[in-house]
């Protein structure tokens, strides 16, 4: 080796070895991903960097971050810098269109930051890098399934990252401190959010919400935040920001001098908007509570009834307490539709990609989505009684809509429900919209034919998985005895017409087998369930079926339907419908709201509250006993 190569190759490892090494490797990885981020390294450290150096400072306002002027800045305003302002402190630009063009376009060619040799460099090494990963991609798996797995993954990460980026330092009680008074530690610690999201999360996010530590440190790794947490518990309290409060932070939008805090604009905020991210956050922190182990143990139904038949006795005081609490949100309502069919719109697309890896990658695919078409059909169900909406016409339509995803006719299932709803607990009416339900002298003194399609109907294999696929395939799409109304007809046609055309456009997108696949298992988990919630609602050992005249429908709701309390992700899929007895009390009350009818009157969770465990005793019971007044098995009866 020549004496030249010797000398260039001792300072090449001398450089590598020194403190220099941290940082060609920082550079390195960042280029790397960089590339699968789509961002040119240099550029962005720049303006980042630049971020850093002026947070809190009231003539800096802005760099590195979303645009905030004070309230005489925009009224002295030109008309085009205040229409400038309020686009681009708008929700819909702020979260969606903004992030998205950033991505796109600005980090292609950010022309303000190529200034520098280095910019030039990553923001080449980026484009062909990104550039690349995308042909490779479309090569491997095609230009279509390319565009429908990537575009929304960009979407989303763009939105959550301009999310993360704006509560980090957009929150009511942050500062902004005019020189000379600004020092860069205490604008660091309070400019900056503590946001405190549940554990996965905080995974996702790479721990980025302990954001004030990170200004006040900001070469701590990603990974050591949480144990600087650990060992300061108070720096928990400064600035903190649970999902809840991060929401209320939209509405924020012009800096208040004389106040030092934000100026509060209702008009900038978009309440559709608001309560769809409520839904998304709150579904969230409930599946994170259940992976966790944090969700409060079930009740047990071991408060006797009489203790509180002096507070019950009067459901019809009660239905007018709950009145209240009918009227619905419309807003609430769309977002609460719209959620749950794009959720189940995306478990079809990740379904789609696992149909390569056989029928066992898409099972627990079709498991969550038959939950998900539970809470389908819980909104039809809302929509049959005028719940989600004030306007008929709304529900009506909703109703046929979502009625077409659940396969359900709308008026022939709308008039068979209310009837079950009129005649719940009537001694002379069992089994109307439910499952039939024999006294065991009506038993005793039926012919054979009738006693074995009883026993028959009653077996737990019939009655939760062949019952309900029948009910769903043949009845539902024919049902000859309500076929006497034109209403019933339009809603029979509309039903099976949506339904054909959904399996039509299912089998030509993804084929019949994969469509088989992933359905099938569906619909069979989908019905079981359905047939279970139906089921455990009023068939349990202590319900009541009480003879004309002394029948009150109010009462009845009360004593003749169930609280079956579940875990709060099942809540969610099953929208709800466990609050039965609050439910037929008043029907008009939205799925939505039935849990703040609990909150606020805690003594309904005592009236017949059934846990999963004790539920499942329920299955035994097959036939009431006039003399002991309560359901009991074919064992206990003699039979």
């Amino acid at each position: 080796m020549s004496g030249g190569k010797a000398r260039r190759f001792r300072r090449y490892f001398k450089t590598r070895c020194s403190g220099k090494t941290t940082i060609a490797s920082n550079e390195f990885f960042g280029h790397i991903t960089g590339i699968l981020t789509g961002t040119p390294y240099h550029v962005w450290q720049s303006s980042h960097l630049a971020h850093h150096a002026v947070l809190g400072r009231d003539d800096q306002r802005g760099v590195g971050d979303i645009g905030t002027i004070t309230i005489d800045e925009y009224k002295n305003a030109g008309l085009y810098d205040t229409l400038f302002y309020r686009l681009e402190r708008n929700w819909m630009i702020r979260f969606t269109c903004a992030p998205a063009l950033f991505f796109l376009f600005y980090y292609r060619l950010p022309l303000p930051e190529i200034r520098r040799a280095a910019h030039i460099k990553s923001v080449f090494i980026c484009n062909i890098g990104f550039i690349g990963s995308i042909a490779t991609m479309i090569l491997l798996i095609g230009l279509k399934p390319f565009l429908i797995i990537y575009a929304p993954a960009v979407i989303i990460a763009t939105a959550m990252g301009a999310w993360l980026t704006y509560v980090q330092h957009q929150f009511e009680n942050t500062i902004w401190i005019k020189p000379p008074a600004w020092n860069f530690q205490d604008t660091a610690l309070y400019g900056s959010s503590y946001y405190d999201l549940p554990a996965f999360l905080h995974w996702f996010t790479g721990n980025i919400g302990i954001h004030h530590v990170h200004h006040l440190c900001a070469r701590i790794p990603f990974y050591r935040l949480p144990q600087i947490l650990k060992d300061y518990p108070a720096l928990k309290e400064i600035n903190r920001l649970t999902l809840t409060d991060s929401l209320k932070t939209i509405r924020l939008n012009i800096w208040d001098d004389d106040k030092k805090s934000w100026f509060l604009s209702a008009r900038l905020a978009c309440n559709i908007y608001l309560k769809g991210c409520c839904l998304i956050m709150n579904w969230l922190v409930a599946c994170a509570k259940l992976i966790m182990n944090k969700i409060s143990p079930m009740l047990s139904p071991n408060s006797p009834l009489e203790h509180h038949a002096d507070v019950f006795s009067d459901g019809k005081k009660w239905q007018a307490l709950l009145k209240p609490y009918e009227t619905p949100n419309a807003y609430r309502s769309l977002a609460e539709i719209a959620l749950t069919i794009g959720l189940y719109a995306a478990l079809w697309l990740i379904a789609v990609q696992l149909i390569p890896f056989g029928w066992w990658a898409t099972l627990p695919i079709s498991i969550l989505m038959a939950g998900m078409l539970v809470r389908i059909f819980i909104l039809f169900h809302d929509c049959t009684h005028g719940a989600l909406f004030k306007s008929p016409v709304a529900n009506e339509y909703a109703g046929h809509f979502v009625g077409i995803l659940s396969g359900t006719p709308y008026h022939v299932w709308q008039t068979t429900h209310l009837r079950h709803h009129a005649a719940i607990g009537r001694y002379e009416r069992r089994g109307i919209g439910d499952i039939r339900v024999l006294t065991i002298n009506e038993y005793k003194n039926a012919k054979w034919f009738l006693k074995f399609t009883y026993r028959l109907e009653r077996s737990w294999l019939m009655r939760f998985t062949i019952a309900p696929v029948v009910y769903f395939m043949v009845y539902l799409r024919l049902p000859f005895y309500e076929l006497y109304r034109v209403s019933h007809w339009k809603s029979i046609i509309i039903c099976n017409i949506g339904l054909i055309g959904f399996i039509a456009a299912g089998v030509m997108l993804c084929g019949l087998q994969a469509f088989l696949i992933i359905f099938t298992p569906a619909i069979f988990i989908a019905t079981a369930l359905g047939a279970w919630l139906t089921y455990v609602q009023h068939q349990f050992e202590t319900t009541v079926w009480v003879k004309a005249p002394n029948w009150r429908i109010y009462n009845a709701a009360f004593y003749a339907s169930t609280y079956y309390d579940l875990p709060a992700v099942l809540q969610w899929f099953t929208g709800n419908i466990g609050i039965h007895h609050v439910h037929h009390l008043n029907a008009r009350i939205p799925f939505y709201r039935l849990p703040q009818v609990l909150k606020d009157y805690p003594a309904l969770k005592e009236i017949n509250p059934l846990n999963i465990k004790d539920s499942l005793k329920t299955v035994r019971l097959n036939i009431w006993d006039d003399d002991k007044n309560k359901l009991v098995s074919f064992r206990e009866s003699g039979l």
